[in-house]
């Protein structure tokens, strides 16, 4: 009994010593909504501290991102990698835009847009203004952007313009640019162009027959008219 009694009271004093470990540890421990800036090492409200989209670090306030990045702007560079030493993350600008004065943005736009940040590559914003992310584009070359799936034209930097010069697409109407990109759109997801009003229509199912909202009857393969002896379409 002695020998259980002793084996009880260690037990107990072993678990007094853990329950005295977590409470100082919980002591120590600093507030869920305060996190230390590894820039300025003051503690700031979790709202204020900058997560990186391509490292996810979250290690430093907005307002010290912000003056890192106007200082490597400042200094001409275009690429801002995240202040982390080991880390190979990069801030892109469209995720910044809040974190810096006007006119830093706007440089460092422009840093990405001079051709001569490399002999053959270069970067530029995606003219679409839901999207503005940078990419990095080789010249003479049409490309998708990663991020919203749209085409654009690498040379000058607006929408895809197929069969337009740049110089050209550029003197177009707002209305015949968007046209032009409906109709670049209509060829990307296979739609048909009605050969009576022009209004693209988009078959989920069924035989090829169209018959559109203008009475005009058409092939949805082929484009053209529907006739009675058009019993099969030669570009099935």
């Amino acid at each position: 009994m002695v020998g259980e009694e002793k084996t009880d009271e260690k037990i107990a004093e072993m678990l007094q010593f853990e329950e005295y470990l977590f409470i100082a540890k919980m002591e120590g421990c600093e507030s869920p909504h305060q996190l230390d800036c590894e820039i300025c090492m003051e503690k700031k409200p979790a709202g204020e501290m900058f997560t990186n989209e391509t490292c996810s670090h979250r290690c430093y306030c907005r307002d010290c991102i912000g003056k890192h990045i106007a200082a490597k702007v400042e200094d001409n560079v275009y690429k801002v990698k995240c202040p982390m030493l080991i880390c190979k993350g990069v801030l892109e600008p469209s995720c910044c835009r809040s974190l810096v004065p006007e006119q830093v943005f706007d440089r460092w736009v422009n840093l990405h847009s001079e051709p001569s940040v490399t002999p053959e590559r270069r970067w530029i914003p995606c003219p679409f203004k839901d999207c503005a992310k940078m990419l990095e584009v080789a010249q003479g070359t049409d490309i998708k952007c990663k991020h919203c799936q749209r085409s654009l034209c690498s040379v000058c930097g607006l929408q895809w313009h197929s069969g337009h010069g740049c110089e050209e697409f550029q003197r177009l109407s707002h209305e015949e640019k968007d046209d032009l990109m409906m109709k670049e759109l209509a060829k990307n997801k296979g739609w048909g162009e009605c050969p009576g009003c022009g209004i693209f229509v988009e078959r989920v199912e069924g035989c090829l027959r169209i018959t559109c909202r203008c009475n005009i009857e058409f092939c949805y393969k082929c484009r053209c008219k529907w006739t009675e002896t058009h019993a099969g379409c030669q570009m099935e």
